[in-house]
């Protein structure tokens, strides 16, 4: 049982099963998948990665139809990933289970993927709605973990060395090793410059472990970062309308190590996992002088942030006759310190803080079936935060209508406790704001036949205790009343031809805003995906174009105020050639169609962007 809980992780899907056929439940009978800690449940949309430089985690993600994913200013901004309308803070984002958020930023705990790297991710997991009966804070809206494991088979090595250029200064240099149940795999890049005057570069090290072991299964995750960045920050007007022209300068270390041991007891799957980290980040924000929008414009910052959170979890899972039962528990501390200042030219404020706390959940799951065609999960978790505690319920039914007709159910509420930032900042730090809930309801209804899948999913997603800014006097940051986001997604996915063609497309409706009326900024209301991939298997070669429509939005800066922003099409050409058995070559052209896009005000994409790459293995 435990043997291949881990070891048989790379199954190929495209969205959410919860009755697999017979074919299928031999092997994913003992996977855990993200929404759902009891192993068997296909709980998240899975996408697989191909580990190539063909791909990129930005096109990735973005040609989902729940997720928004705005390059801002440049991959040297922290990106903006609004998972169905929702804030991009309100997302839980994970490395092989090791929390990416960081509230110690003044982005309210958003999670910056910018370093990671599609070659050695295997799939990614997206559960979305309401996450917090399994994971508690932060997954408010849903949650995505990003999945590395070893790739060859048992005795067998594997050392790939991989290049690429672009014409936008970009570059990768990189190599991974895969070794039976160990990968190795260290790289140096430079983003391409696809927004005037960002820059990116990054040294990331990744090492991951599954050694089989008597007693059971043992996984061990190792990731380290180094990156620094420049470009221009929030609301300054970018490119455009940035009167001082000064970028914003970031420089960051993370280190994360995680473990998870699985072993069976009793005829049961008994869990422990822990990980450790720390993040390090600082920041120097140049001054924004007086505009439209703010009369007294913004003062230049500094900050040197530190984050050290470590957390250890186990839980205990049994198949009845009936049911499957599922109970646990976790204990998570987590440190959050800041060193800065704000000037304001005749005088410098310090913005100061130090704070701590540790959190204590317990939580359960129960999964059984109504009847022949019916099955019900249910999820509660209770959390103890020293002076905020949450209790988080959800349920999902599923019901197999006919053979190819599936109806699913999902409702859920989450939390996410306030960041350090918002409750220290001596400035406008609040200490009596309290968490931030939500409550997310969906249906979604699959059809699979001989051509491929559809899928259409209807949501309704609300949100309270909004933490925002108040100017005051004293400026500070309060509880707002609530915001939402309802909608509409479709989706087909086809299945690989007689010709060798696949292709997919999707389109999505997300109605967003906050309050009375007030429009939430950076969201889209339309967006749609078409994916045509063409294999020639004599030659070796795969041809693949995705198109992406992005409508209409709105973003502010201080220097215009607020404005709508036009709406964008895009296309990215990508081309692989296997050349020999161990060699690799490729050219991607993005941006095919040379839109100017731009997600906030005064930040438009260069324009096209033509990459040749290289993989080599030994």
């Amino acid at each position: 049982m435990v043997a291949k809980l881990l070891g048989s992780t790379f199954i190929v899907s495209a969205s959410t099963y919860t009755f697999a056929t017979e074919e299928q439940s031999l092997e994913t009978e003992n996977i855990e998948v993200l929404g759902s800690r009891i192993s068997g449940k296909q709980s998240a949309k899975i996408i697989t990665v191909n580990n190539t430089l063909s791909q990129s985690l930005e096109s990735l993600l973005s040609s989902e139809p729940e997720i928004q994913l705005n390059s801002n200013s440049g991959t040297g901004s922290i990106n903006e990933i609004y998972l169905r309308g929702a804030d991009s803070n309100y997302t839980l984002m994970t490395f092989n289970g090791i929390p990416l958020n960081d509230g110690t930023n003044n982005r309210g705990g958003v999670a910056d993927i910018s370093f990671l790297s599609n070659v050695n991710i295997n799939r990614i997991e997206i559960a979305r709605g309401a996450q917090s009966s399994v994971y508690g804070s932060q997954a408010l809206a849903g949650a995505i973990d990003f999945i590395a494991e070893p790739n060859a088979k048992a005795n067998e090595a594997n050392l790939s060395i991989r290049t690429r250029a672009d014409s936008k200064s970009g570059y990768l240099l990189g190599a991974t090793a895969d070794y039976g149940q160990l990968l190795l795999d260290v790289s140096t890049s430079r983003a391409p410059e696809t927004y005037q005057s960002s820059k990116f570069e990054s040294q990331t090290f990744t090492a991951v472990a599954v050694p089989s072991l008597e007693s059971g299964l043992l996984k061990v995750t190792l990731l380290a970062n180094k990156a620094e960045a420049k470009s221009f920050g929030d609301d300054s007007g970018g490119t455009r309308f940035s009167v001082t022209g000064e970028l914003e300068k970031r420089e960051s270390e993370d280190i994360n190590l995680g473990v998870r041991y699985d072993t069976d007891i009793q005829n049961g799957l008994f869990t422990l996992s822990g990980f450790t980290q720390v993040k390090k980040e600082d920041v120097a924000t140049p001054s924004i002088p007086p505009g439209l929008r703010d009369p007294q414009g913004f003062p230049a910052s500094i900050a040197d942030n530190k984050l050290t959170r470590s957390n250890v979890t186990s839980y205990y899972q049994k198949e009845l006759s009936d049911f499957k039962l599922l109970f646990g528990a976790d204990y998570t501390t987590e440190k959050g310190e800041s060193k800065g200042i704000l000037d304001f030219q005749f005088f410098q404020a310090p913005t100061d803080f130090s704070l701590d706390r540790e959190i204590f959940g317990v939580f359960t799951e129960l999964d059984f079936a109504l009847s022949s065609n019916i099955n019900a999960h249910f999820f509660a978790r209770y959390d103890d935060a020293e002076d905020e505690n949450a209790f988080s319920p959800g349920v999902k039914i599923a019901w197999q209508v006919k053979e190819n007709h599936e109806l699913e159910l999902e409702w859920g509420k989450g939390f996410k406790l306030p960041s350090f930032y918002a409750l220290g900042n001596p400035l406008i730090g609040n200490n009596e704001l309290k968490s931030e809930e939500s409550e997310t309801l969906a249906m979604n209804y699959f059809y699979t036949n001989a051509l491929g899948q559809f899928t259409l999913t209807v949501f309704d997603n609300e949100y309270t205790n909004l933490v925002d800014f108040d100017p005051g006097p004293p400026p500070k940051l309060v509880n707002r009343d609530s915001s939402f986001s309802k909608g509409t997604e479709l989706s087909f996915r086809s299945n690989k031809t007689d010709t060798q063609l696949t292709w997919q497309a999707n389109y999505s409706y997300t109605d967003s805003g906050a309050g009375q009326g007030n429009i939430l900024l950076g969201r889209s209301r339309h967006r749609a995906n078409i994916q045509l991939s063409q294999s020639f298997p004599v030659q070796q070669i795969e041809v693949s174009l995705n198109l992406k429509y992005l409508g209409t939005q709105f973003s502010s800066s201080i220097p215009t105020g607020q404005q709508k922003l036009d709406a964008s099409l895009n296309a990215d050409l990508v081309l692989d050639w296997q050349a020999s058995s161990n060699l690799l070559l490729g050219v991607r052209l993005d941006n095919l169609l040379n839109d100017k896009l731009e997600n906030t005000i005064g930040n438009r994409h260069t324009g096209r962007v033509l990459g040749g790459f290289l993989e080599f293995t030994l």
